[in-house]
This record gives structure tokens, sequence and C-alpha cells, in this order.
């Protein structure tokens, strides 16, 4: 395992303004932000990992947004820590299942397994480039594959997403999975 601590992440998080910013930004996002709102029901049920400043909530009403860093979440704390008897219908992964090694992102996906109905589906946006600190995760096009299947989901769109500033630093890779049945 990387050796990094949550407190660590949060840091990063709270004094970096341009991630803030960026975050803030949520409509700027080619297919991992706002227009994600066309993908979604707004009568399902949404757990929003690492949900910031939790944008979406006045979008989705059954939004529960997690995240380890900001007062704006329903539930301030990270996500292995969070326990419910709800199932949703959805999970946003959008730039927060990144952290670690290989060992970390399992441990993560076992998480949000517990957390989905079987009919589940999770929507990505992943760091792939180099520029991130070294504790961020690699994500690859190949890996979603691979996972995907490995925790019973199909990959049913894997692909570049970029924000308005298509920079070299505002590409990620954005993915859907669907729950296999």
């Amino acid at each position: 395992m990387i050796d990094i601590t949550q407190d660590e992440i949060t840091d990063f998080f709270i004094q970096a303004p341009i991630h803030r910013a960026r975050h803030s930004a949520m409509k700027e996002w080619q297919h991992s932000g706002y227009a994600l709102l066309d993908k979604i029901s707004p009568n399902e049920s949404v757990i929003d990992i690492g949900c910031g400043s939790n944008l979406f909530k006045p979008h989705l009403p059954n939004l529960v947004g997690v995240d380890p860093a900001t007062d704006a979440a329903d539930y301030r704390m990270p996500i292995l820590n969070f326990e419910t008897d709800q199932k949703f219908d959805v999970a946003l992964c959008l730039g927060s299942v990144q952290f670690g090694d290989l060992d970390d992102i399992k441990e993560h996906l076992h998480k949000i397994n517990s957390l989905l109905k079987p009919t589940g589906r999770i929507y990505w946006r992943c760091n792939e480039r180099s520029f991130v600190p070294k504790w961020f995760f690699k994500w690859t096009f190949e890996l979603h594959q691979e996972l995907s299947t490995e925790f019973g989901y199909d990959l049913k769109d894997c692909k570049w997403d970029h924000n308005s500033f298509k920079s070299e630093k505002s590409y990620r890779i954005y993915a859907e999975w669907v729950r296999k049945l």
C-alpha cells in the first residue's frame, strides 16, 4: 500500500484552491459533470462518494453525499467508514476513488458494491495522467475493463472526458459501469 493518510488527502483538497475550483465547475465536464443528470432519474437513489461541495444535491432529491474533507457533505467521513442499510441505484465516483494502490482501490470497490442494489451502476471520473501526486492511483482504460468485470459489471462506456479548459491537466477517464444481472 502507498503510505498516505486520510488527513493528508483531506489537507490536499482543503488547501488546493485549483481543485476546489475545478470541482465547483461541474457544468464544465463533458461527460462526468452535470451531463450525468440526463442519465439519472430523479426517483433513483444516489450515493455521491467524495461529493465535495455536494453540487448534485439540489438536482437529485434522493442523493446522499459522503466526503471526508468538506462540511457540505451529508456525512463527513471516508466512504469506508460509512454505514447504512440503504441500497443505492447509482454511485458517483467523480475523482474520489483514486488514492493508494490497487489493493486500496479494490477495498473501495468492495465497499461500493455493498452499497449498491443488484441493478446498480457507477459513474466515474478518474485520473490517468502522470502530473498527479504519486499517491493518486493511475487509472487506465484497461483497468476499467478488468475491474468492472472482476466486480460484476459491464463496462458500458469508457472514454476521455475533459472540462472546458481543455488543457492537458483537464483530461480524465470517464466510465460507466452497469451491474450484470
